[in-house]
C-alpha cells in the first residue's frame, strides 16, 4: 500500500481547488463575428469600425472586411458601424449567449455628394 504524506494530500487537493476556482471564473461570453460589405458592389471593406453600443468593445475590418469581437457578456446588443465616405449604419437586437458564436453581416451605403456638372 503506498503511504502518501499528509504534505502530498494537501498539495494535491490545493491544486485542484485552485483550478476549480479558475474554471468557475473563466469568461461566460460569447462572441460577435460578420463581414461589412460595400451596398453597391458587394465588396468587403476593410478598416471599418464596428463597435458595441453601451459598450467599450470595438474592432476594425480586417483587408476581407471581417471582424470579431470576442466576450461579450449575454444579451441583446446594438452594433453601429462607421467608416469614412460611408453611411453610419446601426443592426440593433444582435443576440449574444454564454459560450455561442454570433453572425451579424453589414451592408454600408457610400456617401455621394451631389457635384454640380463642370464644363
Amino acid at each position: 500500500m503506498v503511504n502518501l504524506s499528509r504534505a502530498t494530500v494537501a498539495s494535491v487537493v490545493l491544486a485542484c481547488s485552485v483550478t476549480s476556482l479558475a474554471v468557475a471564473q473563466a469568461p461566460a461570453g460569447g462572441s460577435i463575428r460578420g463581414v461589412v460589405y460595400d451596398k453597391e458592389f458587394n465588396a468587403p471593406i476593410s478598416g471599418a469600425t464596428v463597435s458595441v453600443l453601451g459598450l467599450k468593445a470595438k474592432v476594425t475590418t480586417r483587408e476581407n472586411g471581417s471582424y470579431i469581437l470576442p466576450n461579450i457578456a449575454p444579451g441583446a446588443y446594438t452594433l453601429v458601424i462607421t467608416k469614412d465616405g460611408y453611411t453610419r449604419e446601426v443592426k440593433a437586437n444582435v443576440p449574444v449567449a454564454a459560450g455561442q458564436l454570433v453572425d451579424a453581416d453589414v451592408t454600408m451605403a457610400g456617401e455621394f455628394e451631389d457635384m454640380e456638372e463642370f464644363v
